[in-house]
């Protein structure tokens, strides 16, 4: 079948068809043909819904055969379209999204990692007051429940955290207000209202509060953590009472090397 055979959606152009298909010969020819008059509005130019092909470009596929192809396809199409010029801060045209945002929902971090690369504002908020990191705290809580068609990534919201956080995310970012409910919950404040314990100890590591205005943590492990004023006060005390655990069984190790042991060994401050 031939590019001119190719039956492109009202609303749409050839070369948001084939960013979202993962059709990396289609976006290639529509950057050389249609694009060709004006690259920087046809590389931008929206969907129906103001998606630009550097938002469906993080769009999954259904785990067939051809998915892994069409994955490491838009890995190459993002990198086209931002050498052709789409914009990182471009946004859809009911909640705002920028293609940033769009990754972290897909939960998509090879793609992630080339919008970040392009220097991506890592703590952009949507219309509706989420900055990247709530969303990928939202999507360990609730696995798949933001993707756009239903079709996941096999990826962890871990890993997109960890991305955000090594980019300079604002672990302490809060939820602008929106509607009338007036949500201002931090990341930490999701994942602790989500009992999302595997994010704890990297939330908090990397800088995370707890909240201020609750009179007693369910979980202990937080409510020692307030008794001790820090994370960092926590793990220290975690360690130390290891290495008095443990010191009676080494006597010839030093104490500061039995020390560094426990903080590799142990995963001191987790749990």
């Amino acid at each position: 079948m031939s590019f001119e055979d190719i039956a492109i959606p009202e609303g749409s152009t050839s070369l948001l068809l084939g960013a979202q298909s993962g059709n990396l010969a289609l976006v290639r020819h529509a950057l050389a043909t249609e694009g060709r008059a004006d690259p920087a509005e046809y590389v931008n130019r929206g969907n129906i819904v103001g998606q630009t092909p550097l938002h469906v470009a993080s769009m999954n596929h259904e785990p067939d055969e051809e998915a892994p192809m069409k994955r490491r396809n838009q890995v190459e199409i993002t990198r086209l379209l931002l050498e052709a010029g789409a914009s990182t801060e471009s946004r859809t045209d009911l909640q705002g999204e920028t293609p940033l945002s769009r990754a972290v929902m897909e939960v998509r971090p090879d793609i992630l990692a080339v919008l970040i690369g392009a220097n991506a504002d890592v703590n952009a908020h949507d219309r509706r007051g989420f900055a990247p990191h709530h969303m990928a705290v939202l999507e360990e809580e609730h696995p798949g429940a933001l993707v756009s068609n239903g079709f996941g990534s096999g990826e962890s919201g871990r890993t997109i955290i960890r991305m955000l956080l090594a980019a300079g995310a604002d672990v302490n970012t809060r939820l602008l207000e929106f509607s009338d409910q007036n949500y201002t919950d931090t990341p930490m404040e999701i994942a602790i209202k989500g009992n999302c314990v595997r994010l704890w100890p990297m939330l908090l590591r990397a800088g995370a509060t707890l909240p201020q205005d609750v009179p007693r943590f369910y979980n202990l492990y937080l409510e020692r953590i307030r008794e001790l004023g820090s994370f960092p006060a926590y793990e220290k005390a975690h360690r130390k009472s290891f290495v008095a655990l443990l010191a009676p069984k080494f006597p010839r190790l030093p104490v500061d090397a039995l020390s560094h042991v426990v903080s590799f060994w142990a995963h001191v401050g987790d749990y």
